[in-house]
């Protein structure tokens, strides 16, 4: 598998954000409590490789007066992952989605579908490995038409300025990802992690072998640390949660006691460290769900 191939659409599932579960430890631990992982891979009784799976994580208060729950989202899975989510959103009421939209137009919708700005090109590379791999775009899946979705995102123009602000642009994150492979390329300039995978996911008896070595690419990659770092985050990342933070202030002021802000997996460290630094939550439970599913392989004929 050509790294730097690999490298560039792990890199363009994260900066749309708009898939970017990838690296689900990047952000500082919650100060108070565990570090949680968002994503993982799941395995049989004999160690071979079953799923990829996201986290629903529920807070609370001590009181338990209301609960919040982080969906872990990924923006390319099965059509029953989606269908699964779809039913579970109905329990809530309010669900917080990220989509960045253009002006202040908060419908998925029209050109909103297509990113914002520079991003279109993003969601023509997770199209493209969405047919790949066989797998939903989410924009697809979800019914974003639900009477309980409240958008908690930014709009084009917000996340412009705040990137503007940050002196960030694509072409920043492109070279920032580019010396991350240079340094990860240093560690291993053979490509044998790499190589590993695929053997482990050619010879572990199941399907679907390019799709289980990304998985586990997605699940341990290293990125979000090298791309989004700094003393202040990134407006992608810290920035985008900040004005969902407010959304989910003003949906408690409204008397909303089941909340879920569903948003892409590597938004969630952060989330979870403001959810028990903030608000003074604590973690009550984790619930994994299949986004990925690894089929059998093929009986030699």
């Amino acid at each position: 598998m050509n790294r730097f191939l690999q490298t560039t659409i792990v890199c363009a599932v994260m900066v749309a954000a708009v898939q970017a579960f990838a690296a689900a430890t990047g952000a500082p631990p919650p100060a108070s409590a565990a570090p949680t992982s968002f994503a993982r891979i799941a395995n049989d009784a004999h160690g071979r490789p079953t799923a990829l799976q996201l986290a629903i994580v529920s807070y609370a208060p001590e009181d338990e007066a209301y609960t919040v729950d982080l969906i872990s989202a990924i923006h390319v899975g099965d059509a029953a992952y989606y269908q699964d989510l779809n039913e579970r959103f109905r329990a809530y009421d309010v669900l917080l989605y990220e989509m960045i939209v253009p002006g202040d137009d908060s419908q998925p919708g029209g050109s909103a579908d297509k990113g914002a700005g520079g991003l279109g090109l993003i969601t023509l590379m997770q199209n493209g490995l969405k047919d790949l791999l066989g797998l939903t775009y989410q924009l697809d899946g979800i019914d974003y038409d639900a009477a309980n979705f409240v958008h908690a995102d930014m709009t084009s123009a917000m996340l412009a300025e705040s990137m503007e602000a940050r002196d960030e642009s694509l072409y920043v994150y492109f070279w920032r990802a580019f010396f991350a492979a240079v340094d990860d390329y240093g560690r291993d300039p053979l490509g044998l992690e790499d190589w590993q995978r695929l053997s482990v996911a050619i010879t572990s008896g199941r399907g679907n072998a390019l799709k289980i070595a990304l998985a586990h690419d997605l699940v341990t990659t290293s990125f979000s640390a090298d791309v989004f770092g700094g003393e202040n985050g990134s407006a992608l990342i810290e920035a985008r949660n900040e004005h969902a933070f407010g959304v989910l202030k003003e949906q408690l002021e409204a008397g909303n006691r089941r909340i879920g802000i569903f948003y892409g997996a590597a938004h969630m460290p952060d989330f979870e460290r403001r959810l028990v630094n903030d608000l003074g939550l604590e973690k009550t439970a984790i619930e994994w769900i299949d986004a990925w599913r690894f089929s059998p392989a093929k009986p030699a004929l």
